[in-house]
């Protein structure tokens, strides 16, 4: 009897997981998988209005390749670990500081693009308020495209 069991347990968690994979693909949307390994290309940044931008060569289930990922950055006075992800910062392009956050967020100015959000990661703390507003956006992107010290894998690790 134990045995017949086991065998209807394991049944279920192979036909639970076959039937996962099954998924409805809204029209419009991207289904893909973020790859840490793969860099970026045509990064874009704004530094007035505090977003940023870089292209991906991701094929996604329907074929398409090329997506966008976009963001937006802070610089505040809030303390952090850089490359480390916080879950209850609220910040905004407007806040000012030597320290650049950066997250990412579906921003449309760019064309077609991902709707990923992630938490809040620390990039890096800047010399000052000035050189923080002026080079945070700049920053954001060229590092989460290039992985620069790992921050492509910290931002994608922090996805909510």
């Amino acid at each position: 009897m134990k045995k017949i069991f086991m065998f209807l347990i394991g049944g279920l968690a192979v036909i639970g997981t076959a039937n996962a994979l099954n998924i409805c693909i809204k029209k419009g949307s991207y289904v893909g998988v973020l790859k840490k390994s793969i860099n970026g290309t045509n990064i874009v940044s704004d530094a007035t209005k505090k977003i940023w931008g870089a292209t991906y060569d991701y094929t996604s289930v329907n074929g398409n390749s090329a997506k966008k990922i976009t963001g937006i950055a802070a610089c505040n006075d809030v303390a952090g670990t850089v490359g480390v992800a916080t879950t209850n910062l609220k910040t905004y392009a407007t806040d000012e500081g030597a320290n650049c956050w950066c997250m990412m967020w579906p921003v449309s100015d760019y064309g077609t693009y991902t709707g990923i959000t992630s938490w809040w990661v620390l990039h890096s703390v800047m010399a000052d308020d000035a050189t923080c507003a002026a080079d945070c956006a700049a920053a954001c992107g060229n590092s989460v495209a290039n992985n620069t010290n790992g921050f492509r894998d910290a931002i994608f690790d922090a996805v909510k």
